[in-house]
Order: structure tokens, then C-alpha cells, then sequence
């Protein structure tokens, strides 16, 4: 067995209970649900903080997020860089000699490049340095030029910009963070994906759109795994999805965003259970058992740890980490 690959797929704001597995089939998650089966699944995992900037500081470092300078969201006045001292899982890999990629939302420093993907260990980055991108009427940044919109809903843009990475770096090991923006807001999704949720009557417009979002994103998944297996990758690929926090709930009538979070409490800002406690599915065939629960309290600062030791990689002796390899 060589160097595994490895894809962390990150959702935006999506709950445990957004997960059609989980819910009794409000929502429409197909793909998830059947990589349920195929993995190994955290039921009790942890996100680094029940907000954005920092919990994927606390990802990308194996460090709690109040050591990183990643300590909020707002931009403008650099509370979401995550420090230039610091060392990413992006610039291990890249030493070890993996092609590495951000695809999607970045969100740890937007304003400078030397806050940006590029300069953290990305080879590659597809996607925007900030919070939150309109779906239709977006901006690309690639490596650092921008180009405008071309009408393409975003999710779908992502979906293709990692399977173009996985199909050019097939034959050498690669690491793929893909960090969708839904179900984030703008609450926006084709129609079509729209359509099945509202018909029925038990949701409002808003819900209806959440759970269009995340059906597109599953779909989007789903041609990313097909891809793995028709490049033959899938045996020895690591496949991560979870979420950076819990929902966000707000909002009045037709434009409120509460819905069924599997009874926790609280949701995204709150250090409750529903803001921090979010869904760890990792398949791995040539690693890890199948249909396979754990039930041991974990950390998002432990991937850090745990996918280098998977890797085979060793992290420098003087690096700090808050993270525990728990593989």
C-alpha cells in the first residue's frame, strides 16, 4: 500500500441533522447517507469552534483556534488570519512531496497575500479567501487572478474544480481540501433542487432552499467519489466529509432557518452541543473498517495528528499540537 490520497471535504454550516440518515428522510442526502455505510463514522465529533475563521484554523493546525490568531470571522480587521508562525497540514503535505489543493472557501485571511492559500501550503487554490461568495454572481480567485462569473451555480464549480485536480494529479499522492460554501448564505440552490422540498409542504421557503443546497452538494459528491472509482483510486484514498459548525438558525417565517438538528441544543455561536457537535464520516477501504461506528470524543484539531500518521509522515518535534493522532 503506497502513500494514500487524501480529500477533506468541509460543508458550510450544515447540521447533524441535515443528513437524510439522520433525520428520517427530510432531507435528500443519498450519497452521504450510503458513504455512511462504507466508513468509518465519529458520533461524537467535535468542530475546533462553533464558528467559521476558527474552526478551520484549528483544523488546518491541529492547534485550539485561540493560539492560531484565527480568533473570529470579521476581515477587515484581520481577526480571521490565521498567523504567519503557524504550520498547516497543507505545508506538510507539500514537504512530504504531495500535490496539494484548496478548492472552495478559505476564510483564514483574505486581504493579504501573504495570509492567503497559496502561501500556506496550497499549491493550488480554486475559489475565494472570504467569508461567504454569492452562488450565481461570484468571483473566482485562482492562484491569485480573478475572473467573473459565468453563470454556473458554485457548488457545481467546486464539484469540477476537484475532479479536474484529482484527474491531473492521479498518479502522484495528493491532499484535496474541498471546502464547499453551502449550506451558507446566501440561501440559494437551482430550482430543481428546490422543488422537492417545497412541494411537500412541510417546509418554508428558507428550509426548502437549505435542503435544495446541501441536495446539490451531495450530488456534486457523488461525481467525485465516481471519479475516484473510475481513476481507481478509491482503495487507497482517505475521504473525509464533516462540517466547520452546527446550523445557523435565525430568521422570521418564510426566511427561518430552524429546523431539525437531532435534538441538540443551541446551533452555530453557541458552544452547545448544536454548534459544535457535527458529523465525521472518513472512508478509507485499504484502512479502515466499513459501516463501522466510534463513539470516543474527537477534536477537529486531531486531524492535524491523525491524517500525517496515516500518510506515514512524521510532524517536526518542536510543533506544538493541541491534536491527538487517533488513528
Amino acid at each position: 500500500m503506497g502513500k494514500p490520497n487524501i480529500i477533506y471535504i468541509l460543508a458550510d454550516d450544515m447540521g447533524y441533522g441535515d443528513f437524510g440518515a439522520f433525520n428520517n428522510g427530510l432531507s435528500q442526502t443519498p450519497v452521504l447517507d450510503q458513504l455512511i455505510t462504507q466508513s468509518t463514522s465519529l458520533t461524537q465529533h467535535y468542530s475546533a469552534s462553533p464558528i467559521c475563521s476558527p474552526s478551520r484554523a484549528g483544523f488546518l493546525t491541529g492547534r485550539y483556534p485561540h493560539r492560531t490568531g484565527a480568533i473570529e470571522t470579521r476581515e477587515l480587521r484581520g481577526l480571521c488570519n490565521l498567523a504567519i508562525r503557524e504550520t498547516t497540514l497543507a505545508d506538510m503535505f507539500k514537504t512530504a512531496g504531495y500535490a496539494t489543493g484548496l478548492v472552495g472557501k478559505w476564510h483564514n485571511g483574505c486581504l493579504q497575500e501573504r495570509f492567503g492559500p497559496n502561501a500556506r501550503g496550497f499549491d493550488e487554490f480554486t475559489g475565494f479567501r472570504s467569508g461567504w461568495q454569492d452562488f450565481y454572481d461570484w468571483i473566482m480567485d485562482r492562484n491569485g487572478q480573478h475572473s467573473k462569473t459565468d453563470g454556473r451555480y458554485l457548488t457545481d464549480v467546486f464539484t469540477e474544480e476537484a475532479i479536474d485536480f484529482v484527474t491531473r494529479h492521479q498518479k502522484e499522492p495528493f491532499f484535496l481540501h474541498l471546502a464547499y460554501n453551502a449550506p451558507h448564505t446566501p440561501l440559494q440552490a437551482p430550482q430543481e433542487d428546490i422543488e422537492p422540498f417545497a412541494q411537500t409542504g412541510k417546509f418554508n421557503k428558507a428550509v426548502s432552499t437549505i435542503y435544495g443546497m446541501i441536495r446539490r452538494m451531495d450530488i456534486g459528491i457523488g461525481r467525485l467519489l465516481e471519479t475516484l472509482d473510475k481513476l481507481g483510486l478509491a482503495e487507497n484514498t482517505i475521504v473525509c466529509f464533516t462540517s466547520d459548525n452546527g446550523p445557523q438558525f435565525g430568521g422570521q417565517g418564510e426566511n427561518s432557518t430552524v429546523r431539525f438538528n437531532c435534538n441538540f441544543n443551541g446551533a452555530k455561536g453557541k458552544v452547545y452541543e448544536g454548534g459544535i457537535r457535527v458529523p465525521m464520516i472518513m472512508r478509507w477501504p485499504e484502512g479502515l473498517k466499513a459501516d463501522h461506528k466510534i463513539d470516543h470524543m474527537i477534536h477537529a484539531c486531531d486531524w492535524f495528528p491523525t491524517l500525517l500518521s496515516a500518510a506515514g509522515i512524521h510532524p517536526p518535534s518542536n510543533l506544538k499540537l493541541d491534536g491527538t493522532n487517533v488513528l
